[in-house]
This record gives structure tokens, C-alpha cells and sequence, in this order.
């Protein structure tokens, strides 16, 4: 029996614990490069990850006008100060926040 060795956990597994990505031009069978188990714990993270993400979104769109203004501004500052977006940028944004 054939064994892979998985990517995320670095166990050497059977072939038959991974899934197939289809057939190469030689006519090999693929396989992923992570294991079954991986796969379904990093969808389930994901997952989990989006509900509270769509939550959230929910939230902020039944904020008050001005408390997401505040928010905006916060990130927008946080962006600035960690060195993600430049000076003029920050400015234009916060400008255009404040109707400006």
C-alpha cells in the first residue's frame, strides 16, 4: 500500500486518507498534499471563523450612523500607525469619513 506524507501534521499516512485531486498527464492519481483529518479541521476553524464574521457584520450594520464612523476611524488610524496604508492616504480616508 502506498503512504503520502501530510503537509500540516507531518504524518506519513496511507494514500486512501487523502483526497484524490485527479490525474496527471501521465496518468498517476494525485492526491492532496494534507490528510483528510487536516482538511476537515481547517474547514471547520473557516467555518467557525465566518459565523462569527457574519455576526459581527450584522452588528455593524445595526450600529448607529456615528458609532460606525468611529469604528472606521479607528481602523483607519490602526492601518496608519502600523504602517499599512501611508500619510496621505490616512488623510484623504479620514477627510472622506468626515464628509469633508
Amino acid at each position: 500500500m502506498r503512504s503520502k506524507l501530510c503537509k500540516e501534521c507531518s504524518n506519513t499516512k496511507p494514500v486512501a486518507e487523502f483526497h484524490r485531486t485527479g490525474v496527471n498527464s501521465a496518468g498517476n492519481v494525485e492526491y492532496r498534499g494534507k490528510c483528510r483529518v487536516c482538511v476537515n479541521a481547517r474547514l471547520r476553524v473557516t467555518y467557525a471563523h465566518t459565523k462569527v464574521n457574519k455576526r459581527r457584520s450584522t452588528e455593524y450594520i445595526d450600529m448607529p450612523v456615528e458609532a460606525r464612523r468611529k469604528t472606521y476611524e479607528d481602523a483607519i488610524n490602526r492601518m496608519h500607525r502600523f504602517g499599512i496604508i501611508s500619510d496621505t492616504t490616512a488623510e484623504a480616508s479620514l477627510r472622506r469619513v468626515k464628509g469633508e
